[in-house]
């Protein structure tokens, strides 16, 4: 997947979304691929 893509949708989707989607399964692979990569590319972490 192109990571400029990617970034473009994290910032069209709230924080708040992607925090509530990792919490719902902590353990599951491609959330936390989510939760790297999205702090990974926009700066920010995620509480």
């Amino acid at each position: 997947m192109d990571l400029a893509v990617l970034k473009r949708l994290f910032l069209a989707v709230a924080e708040g979304e992607i925090v509530e989607l990792v919490k719902q399964k902590l353990t599951g692979l491609y959330r936390r691929r989510i939760w790297f990569l999205y702090e990974w590319l926009l700066g920010r972490e995620l509480n």
